[in-house]
């Protein structure tokens, strides 16, 4: 995540976030867990598709959330403003666990990151409320601190306190960052139909003989978007095509741009390809944008770490 001090007092700061994306370049189903999850391996990478976000501490004890925009396609009602966005979630989580009752919060928040489509805006939104919170109340989290809260509030949330590409086991939770080339070109499209987390992990069967993630993470090291694009991998994705049409005309329409692999990311319903560069890319994304005006098309790059950890 990007993070800027705007204004700075000497208990408190006024900080904005610019939150990224990610998408799954692998995502594999390893079991189900006695606490209800399943146990995966997932190597995510964080991309240039960000929500920005604006926390300005006070002393009310009130935490308020207000939209200031929104991406032509996303509705409003698709973001909650209370308890049931984790912006606000974590904010009050924190504030129980290291702060008092009069800290309080007033956020502004400006989403281009698509709701309920397998890009993770809401985990990254999260992480980017534990840093900011940290700075502008003036918290002093330790790591360990940070990467706690994350795990509490959310599966993904912990890997966009790192960005870049990580591989992610447990439940996602336990984080592994992972050398990789940055700038690697990708098209993101966001049909209209979405899918619920909860529904394509539930009908998804826990394979009887896993894809081990570990040939996957050669490509990543050795750097080639050929050979990524070449070993992706998502478990979930039959599944949403059983599901939802618009996932299987995704696929067909990314076989038509000449790009070198594509797949679902995370649970859907969103679909990207990566290219061999932005020109490419651009190319590619004006095509599908023109075959259906409705799909949200983003054409984005992964980010390095350096380029998404909070300074």
């Amino acid at each position: 995540m990007l993070v800027r001090t705007l204004s700075k007092t000497d208990s408190c700061s006024t900080v904005q976030v610019s939150a990224p994306a990610k998408v799954n370049l692998f995502l594999e189903i390893l079991g189900r867990r006695a606490d209800g999850f399943h146990e995966l391996a997932t190597v995510m990478t964080s991309v240039s598709l960000f929500d920005q976000i604006e926390f300005s501490p006070n002393e009310s004890g009130k935490i308020q959330l207000r939209l200031s925009s929104l991406d032509s396609k996303i509705s409003a009602t698709e973001i909650p403003v209370d308890q049931n966005n984790l912006i606000v979630k974590t904010l009050l989580k924190l504030r129980r666990t290291y702060g008092n009752a009069q800290l309080g919060m007033d956020v502004v928040l400006n989403k281009r990151i698509p709701a309920a489509a397998g890009l993770g805006g809401a985990s990254s939104d999260a992480a980017a409320a534990i840093v900011a919170a940290d700075l502008a109340w003036g918290l002093d989290l330790s790591a360990t601190d940070r990467s706690e809260v994350a795990a509490q509030i959310g599966s993904d949330v912990p890997f966009f306190l790192y960005g870049g590409t990580a591989l992610c086991t447990g439940r996602g939770e336990q984080v592994r960052p992972v050398e990789a080339l940055d700038g690697i070109a990708l098209v993101i499209v966001k049909p209209v139909s979405g899918l619920s987390t909860q529904r394509v992990f539930r009908e998804c069967v826990v394979p009887e003989s896993p894809v081990d993630v570990d040939e996957f993470l050669d490509a990543v090291t050795c750097g080639s978007p050929e050979r990524i694009a070449g070993c992706m991998h998502n478990r979930l994705q039959p599944v949403a095509e059983s599901l939802e049409q618009e996932v299987l005309a995704l696929a067909k329409a990314f076989d038509q741009t000449g790009c070198l692999g594509h797949q679902m990311s995370g649970s859907g319903t969103s679909y990207f390809g990566i290219f061999s560069d932005v020109d490419a890319a651009g190319i590619a994304a004006e095509q599908l944008g023109k075959q259906n005006p409705d799909w949200d098309v983003f054409n984005v790059q992964s980010l390095g770490q350096n380029d998404v950890i909070a300074a």
